[in-house]
């Protein structure tokens, strides 16, 4: 199950290159943060502290959406599944 969990994260952290939109960036970090506390989960003895950090990365995450948001209101967001292949 860690291992799996840490690829996942590498595969996320991967992905993180390939995007160039910030709310598309915004998402992987999410995806990226939750992998990273299953598996603090998996290997501390109490969960704690995965659920604090994932807390932080996500409040986090929200703050700097509403700044995008404030900042790019009118782009539009065009996703090409042609770069993930």
């Amino acid at each position: 199950m860690l291992f799996m969990s840490l690829s996942l994260s590498f595969i996320s952290a991967y992905m993180f290159t390939m995007v160039s939109s910030p709310l598309g960036l915004g998402i992987i970090v999410i995806i990226f943060s939750f992998f990273i506390s299953m598996s603090m989960s998996l290997l501390c003895v109490t969960s704690w502290f995965s659920l604090l950090l994932f807390m932080l990365f996500l409040s986090g995450m929200m703050i700097i959406f509403v700044y995008i948001c404030s900042l790019a209101s009118n782009e539009n967001y065009f996703y090409s599944i042609s770069v993930v292949y």
